[in-house]
């Protein structure tokens, strides 16, 4: 048993402004597959929170394609203790000025997915904090990338 503690965010902080994908507008933030390039969120903060999990496999990695492997053992009220969960997928936004032009640096958001379920979202975690009341624009999926490293020492996760 290796437990990690990570700070994430209710999905529902995230939520879909703008898409070509008129289907998600309204709704958090979903697996990279659901969005397009160019799709605008909305971030509201305050639902951040630290999590813990058990990670029984690849210590390394809280990765996609293995729940059993990634099991909540504390979800500070945005996921329920035992939940199987997977780091489902990454996109990579940035800040939009009020004109709607990409501003700052590019922030990777790590969507996580529970009961193996990969349209199950049920929050994520930043490669940066995110700012309150900012739109942020969607550049990319990372080619599908997925996966939150699990580093002791690394700016979002941290071992108990």
């Amino acid at each position: 048993m290796v437990l990690r503690s990570f700070f994430a965010q209710d999905s529902s902080s995230l939520i879909v402004t703008a898409s070509s994908n008129g289907s998600i507008i309204g709704n958090p933030i979903v697996n990279n597959s659901d969005t397009p390039d160019g799709t605008v969120f909305q971030y509201s903060a305050g639902t951040g929170t630290t999590v813990t999990l058990d990670d029984t496999f690849d210590v390394n990695v809280f990765n996609d394609d293995d729940p059993a492997n990634h099991v909540i053992t504390d979800g500070g009220g945005i996921v329920a203790n035992g939940t199987q969960v997977e780091a489902e997928s990454q996109i990579i936004i940035r800040a939009l000025d009020s004109g709607g032009n990409p501003v700052g640096p590019e922030i990777t958001v790590y969507v996580f997915s529970q009961g193996g379920v990969f349209s199950d979202v049920w929050g994520y975690a930043t490669s940066a904090p995110l700012q309150n009341g900012t739109s942020y624009g969607l550049c990319c999926t990372n080619g599908g990338l997925s996966g939150l490293p699990l580093s002791p020492d690394g700016f979002i996760l941290r071992a108990l």
